[in-house]
C-alpha cells in the first residue's frame, strides 16, 4: 500500500533479490542497490551494506530476508539508516569508513527497536535490535542524535506493540546518552545541527 502512494517516476531502490521481486509486482521504476555499492541522487551520496536480518515467516521464503543498511551523506550532514538488522560485530563499518575514516562524524542513527517474548529472545536478536541493543549500537556509532523506529509495528500474543518502546523509554530515565535519543511520536519531526 505505501508504495502504491507513490507516483510512478519516484525511483525506489532495494536489495537486488528485492528488487526482482518488486519488478514482479509491476513496479518498474525500481532499481537494485547491492551492499557495497552507492549512488548519488542530487548532492545526497547513498551507500548501501548487507544488514543481519531474518525476515522470513516460513522455512520457504528465506529470499525476504535480504535486507540492507544505508548511509546517507552530504558534504556536511549524514543519517546511517539500519533498515532492520541485528547488532554485530562489523555493524558499524559502513560509518567507521566513510566517516570516520575522514574525520567526520554521524550526525543522526535511525535504528529500529523490537522486542521478543522471553520464549524468543535469542532468535530474535540474530536478526533483530532490542531497545538495549540499538542504545549498544548507538553509542558504537558515535553519532550525535538517535531516532528510534520500527516500534508499535507488530502485536503477538504473548507481546504488545509497543513493549520495546516502553521498555527503551525506562531504560533512558537512567542512561547517559538519554539526552541524545529522540522519540518521535507519528506525525512528529525534529531539525538537527550538522555534526560536520
Amino acid at each position: 500500500d505505501s508504495l502504491e502512494r507513490l507516483a510512478a517516476t519516484v525511483p525506489l531502490y532495494a536489495p537486488p533479490v528485492i528488487a526482482d521481486w518488486l519488478r514482479g509486482l509491476g513496479y518498474n521504476q525500481v532499481r537494485a542497490l547491492a551492499p557495497g555499492d552507492q549512488i548519488t541522487i542530487g548532492d545526497i551520496t547513498v551507500r548501501a551494506a548487507v544488514a543481519t536480518h531474518r525476515g522470513n515467516r516460513y522455512g520457504f521464503d528465506r529470499w525476504r530476508a535480504d535486507a540492507s543498511m544505508y548511509l546517507l551523506t552530504t558534504d556536511t550532514e549524514s543519517c546511517f539508516f539500519a533498515g532492520d538488522t541485528a547488532l554485530t560485530d562489523d555493524t558499524h563499518v559502513i560509518v567507521k569508513e566513510a566517516l570516520w575514516d575522514i574525520g567526520r562524524s554521524l550526525d543522526l542513527a535511525l535504528l529500529p527497536i523490537g522486542y521478543a517474548p522471553w520464549w524468543k529472545k535469542t532468535g530474535f536478536r540474530k536478526g533483530h535490535l532490542t531497545h538495549d541493543d540499538a542504545l549498544v549500537l548507538f553509542e558504537r556509532l558515535r553519532a550525535t542524535t538517535l531516532v528510534p523506529y520500527h516500534w508499535g509495528t507488530f502485536r503477538h500474543v504473548t507481546a504488545t506493540a509497543y513493549d520495546a518502546i516502553d521498555r527503551l523509554r525506562a531504560m533512558l530515565e537512567s542512561h547517559h546518552l538519554a539526552d541524545s535519543v529522540r522519540i518521535l511520536e507519528p506525525g512528529e519531526s525534529i531539525a538537527l545541527a550538522s555534526a560536520a
